[in-house]
């Protein structure tokens, strides 16, 4: 594991966003899908989860912002335990974490801007969020944000257009700009690129690295190429069978490492 600080590229020393120590997480009592995890990811880190289908990388990513809880170990976010939080301090975590999901997760039927506005419902009290009608839920700075973040990932004019219209990339942007909207300091992307092409993908990966930088965000994806991840992060944690089993850049990498990364005779 890496120290308790590190350097971002500027050589400023930054504490760590996300400590991650012993982490194992059982399925159904039997199958082991994570087994001892630890890792340390710096502020300002953009870090890919590289490995074939079913080594654990979505489950690591789902135990970080506690959308499943680990059988063991702890987790810690800025500090602060997600694995002893109450309600109260989970709710003020989650929203430091926003999530980018494989499949986006949008509701195709209603407006961009409405599902952009769902990453604001964090910091909502729970009446006016089950009520559930925007113009009573939102603020007017919550549609200003809003307005203000689909520009930023170059869907400005999409705003009044239903998610059903939209391509897979503009989806996707849409995603990005939901938890944007929320204000995070770190975003968990779960297969990003997966349903998309290799030009949409390099767009919307080098949009999640434009955001990262320009807002000094902690960015931990998960992704199956180790080419894609050369390109757009600048350290990656290989797994395989829910272990790390390499941790570093792209320089440290071997064939005989990248083989055991995707589980092949060696």
């Amino acid at each position: 594991m890496q120290s308790r600080l590190s350097r971002d590229c500027t050589g400023l020393v930054e504490m760590n966003a996300i400590e991650i120590k012993n982490v194992s997480f059982t399925y159904d009592n039997k199958h082991d899908v994570l087994d001892g995890i630890s890792l340390d990811i710096g502020e300002r880190e953009i870090i890919a989860l590289v490995g074939p289908s079913g080594v654990g990388k979505s489950t690591l990513l789902k135990c970080i912002n506690r959308l499943i809880k680990p059988t063991a170990g702890d987790i810690k976010v800025f500090g602060e335990s997600i694995m002893t939080a109450d309600r109260t301090k989970l709710r003020n975590i989650r929203t430091k974490i926003g999530v980018v999901f494989q499949q986006f997760n949008l509701f195709d039927r209603q407006k961009v801007i409405d599902n952009v506005l769902l990453g604001r419902l964090g910091y909502i009290n729970t009446l006016r969020g089950l009520l559930f009608f925007p113009s009573l839920v939102y603020s007017e700075s919550d549609y200003e944000m809003a307005r203000n973040v689909l520009t930023e990932v170059g869907l400005g004019e999409y705003a009044e257009k239903r998610v059903f219209n939209l391509s897979g990339g503009q989806k996707q942007r849409v995603a990005i700009a939901r938890a944007l909207v929320q204000q995070p300091k770190i975003i968990l992307a779960d297969e990003p690129v997966s349903s998309l092409d290799p030009y949409l993908a390099k767009e919307i990966l080098s949009l999640l690295v434009f955001v990262a930088r320009k807002r000094k965000l902690t960015i931990v994806t998960s992704l199956h190429s180790l080419e894609i991840a050369r390109s757009y992060s600048s350290r990656f944690v290989g797994m395989s069978k829910g272990k790390i089993v390499f941790e570093g850049t792209f320089k440290d990498l071997n064939q005989k490492m990248i083989d055991k990364i995707y589980d092949k005779e060696i």
